[in-house]
């Protein structure tokens, strides 16, 4: 599309200059051209605007997998905690039970 209007961009200086020295009125295929232009730069701006956004929404989404796995990690962080102390309290009972009990 860039070479195209690059293209476009030289033949409408040649053809203006050709026209000119014809004498016809070239403001229209000018304006024309300008329009094209334009759009073309607007669809280029949208289509960053869009690649932007959905980088934006793959972040996002990493950011909420990672906080999930953080909080995945934790809560078995947590309940091994639990376990252990549970032991620890089992063993403690255990021996004690052992020696009041002998």
């Amino acid at each position: 599309m860039e070479k195209e209007l690059q293209w476009r961009k030289l033949k409408k200086e040649e053809l203006q200059v050709c026209l000119e020295e014809e004498g016809v009125e070239v403001e229209a295929y000018v304006e024309e051209m300008e329009e094209m232009e334009k759009d073309v730069e607007k669809k280029k701006e949208e289509e960053e605007e869009e690649e932007e956004e959905e980088e934006e929404e793959e972040e996002e989404e990493e950011e909420e997998e990672e906080e999930e796995e953080e909080e995945e990690e934790e809560e078995e962080e947590e309940e091994e905690e639990e376990e252990e102390e549970e032991e620890e309290e089992e063993r403690n009972y255990n021996v004690f039970s052992y020696l009041f009990l002998h």
